[in-house]
């Protein structure tokens, strides 16, 4: 008795790959190279053929199926490696696997630390100290448990890896202050302003110890339109007021050049903060204005040092620290003395003043904003991220917030310690942002903070 021959054909896998099979193996469950079961059966279009059918029929249908065979020609390309598939499975938190388990909860557990995090950092930065010593210290330091949990949650819980991500996005943005603006000019500033731009540039010199020594480069580099220094030397001053081409102003520490003229000066009224800073407590910041004869319309331009929250927060690093025990004609003085919580309260007062000093600072500043165009550039000694920030400087545009790209960092202190102190502000109203970068290293331990703006027309 004569056999028919056994038959070729294919069977495509899920995945694109095609299995070379005949007769002999129909009915069989296979294992496909990405891991699916495979059940052979012959295709519907290459079912045996009837009697009387010819064999040049046959041949041309087997032709139009390989003409479109789709699965032989993916298998023709290089087998691309497959990504992990992103999921979330809550009943990892009651896993078998103590790994599984462990990783799961360590990552729902870092999820709501960040978000607390990110909460308690805008509302309590100045009033609670955890929040300040964070809002004023090395922030990086919320990113080292995902060194522990992203590699043992790919290993062995993959639910979360997904919520490990979010969390990481967290900490990078609103708690570490990222910043993505698009369209974005880049990292670096361009080497002049776009046209009918006001660039400004902001540094605290240090003194101006080494500022002294390259600012002719720093104005080449830059081409800034005004320039805002604090911490602005004797030596320094000298300098400033050498340049050729350039309207410079000086009050105390303060430095201001402006390639326009100055048409007037004025300085915030500073007599209350007077007995404090004395003591030691804060109230030292100084404001000044000026009135620049721009050729699209006068606006006025603030350049300011406000006081620093490091008095507070040094305070615990001794019994003395910088505020002494014993000050007298403070507020609550008899709270300072509690020697229970005398590092805790110092914190507080230091808070109160710079608060005190911030609300008359931006009320003199930008109380007109809507009806004079303003500028305010200079060491706010505060980040974004700040509730004293934020409560009275966020009505105006801060150009890195606007249009920077990156942390934006300015303050540099040691190897470990980078802030976002340094401010361009404008008021919305009457200028536009064009771009904002954090300038090189040029000798001080403040890098310059640059901002394009332009005028806005107005009715």
């Amino acid at each position: 008795m004569n056999r028919s021959p056994q038959r070729s054909f294919d069977v495509a896998c899920a995945c694109g790959a095609v299995i070379h099979s005949s007769d002999e193996h129909l009915g069989r469950t296979i294992t496909c190279r990405c891991g699916r079961a495979v059940h052979i059966q012959r295709p519907k279009e290459q079912e045996p053929v009837v009697a009387g059918r010819s064999g040049r029929s046959e041949r041309k249908r087997t032709k139009k199926r390989a003409r479109f065979n789709v699965g032989a020609l993916l298998s023709l390309l290089p087998r691309m490696p497959r990504l992990p598939r992103l999921r979330f499975d809550l009943s990892e938190w009651y896993a078998k696997r103590a790994v599984t388990r462990y990783t799961f909860r360590g990552a729902v557990i870092y999820a709501a630390a960040m978000l607390s995090t990110w909460i308690s950092l805008i509302t309590a930065s100045e009033y609670w100290l955890p929040a300040t010593m964070l809002a004023y210290g090395p922030r990086w330091v919320v990113l080292l448990p995902l060194a522990a949990l992203l590699p043992l949650s790919l290993l062995y819980a993959r639910s979360a890896t997904t919520l490990l991500g979010v969390s990481a996005l967290i900490a990078l943005g609103p708690v570490m202050g990222f910043r993505v603006a698009l369209p974005t000019a880049g990292l670096s500033a361009p080497t002049a302003p776009a046209p009918n731009a006001i660039r400004v540039l902001s540094l605290n010199a240090q003194g101006g110890g080494i500022v002294k020594l390259r600012l002719t480069a720093i104005l080449e580099r830059y081409a800034p339109s005004i320039v805002a220094m604090q911490e602005c030397g004797d030596a320094l001053a000298a300098v400033v007021a050498q340049q050729r081409g350039w309207h410079t102003a000086r009050y105390e520490g303060l430095c201001t050049m402006s390639r326009w003229p100055i048409e007037f000066a004025d300085t915030m009224p500073r007599a209350a903060f007077a007995r404090v800073s004395q003591l030691g407590y804060g109230g030292t910041g100084i404001v000044v204005r000026y009135g620049i004869a721009h050729p699209a319309g006068s606006f006025q331009f603030v350049n300011l040092h406000l006081e620093t929250a490091r008095k507070g927060l040094e305070s615990l690093l001794g019994d003395d620290g910088l505020i002494p025990d014993n000050a007298t004609g403070v507020p609550s003085p008899e709270h300072e003395q509690r020697a229970d919580r005398v590092g805790e309260d110092r914190v507080a007062l230091n808070a109160r003043i710079r608060e005190g000093e911030a609300e008359r600072a931006s009320v003199w500043s930008a109380r007109k904003m809507d009806e004079v165009p303003v500028i305010i550039a200079g060491d706010f000694n505060m980040p974004v991220e700040s509730a004293i920030y934020r409560r009275y400087w966020s009505g105006l545009t801060n150009a890195f917030d606007s249009k920077g790209l990156g942390f934006g960092f300015s303050k540099h202190e040691g190897s470990l310690l980078r802030l976002r102190i340094d401010h361009v502000l404008s008021a919305p109203k009457w200028f536009r942002v064009r771009g904002a970068w954090v300038g090189d290293d040029v000798g001080s331990d403040h890098r310059p903070m640059i901002a394009d703006l332009t005028t806005v027309a107005t009715p």
